[in-house]
């Protein structure tokens, strides 16, 4: 299963209800009419993911850098538990900024760069 497949069957990361999911793509990193890689999507509910884009509900108090920040800390989170979960598969795969495996990398909560797999 692709991430994005995997990332729309998550609870909202946000408000953690389950349904009506969709996969929020990173809202940096991207040219006109260009959206980024799949692998830079979260799970946020119809109502989060239109309060993000509109700094409102839960996002109400924090500006366009704070926001970005939080999805970006979002993003790392859920490709640790989407390449946690396919650990098995890719168990020789190494984070280029820490060079832990998928699996000790996870189990440490991630590095704070991301997930750079050679």
């Amino acid at each position: 299963m692709n991430m994005i497949t995997w990332v729309r069957q998550q609870p909202c990361c946000e408000c953690r209800r389950y349904g009506q999911t969709t996969a929020h793509h990173v809202t940096y990193g991207r040219g006109r009419g260009q959206k980024v890689p799949d692998d830079m999507t979260i799970p946020l509910c119809v109502k989060c993911h239109d309060d993000f884009h509109t700094a409102k509900g839960a996002f109400r108090d924090m500006d366009k850098a704070q926001r970005r920040a939080w999805q970006e800390r979002m993003v790392h989170k859920y490709q640790t538990l989407y390449l946690y979960g396919r650990a098995k598969e890719i168990d020789l795969a190494r984070c280029q900024t820490c060079k832990r495996t998928t699996v000790e990398c996870a189990e440490q909560g991630g590095c704070d760069d991301g997930w750079n797999f050679f």
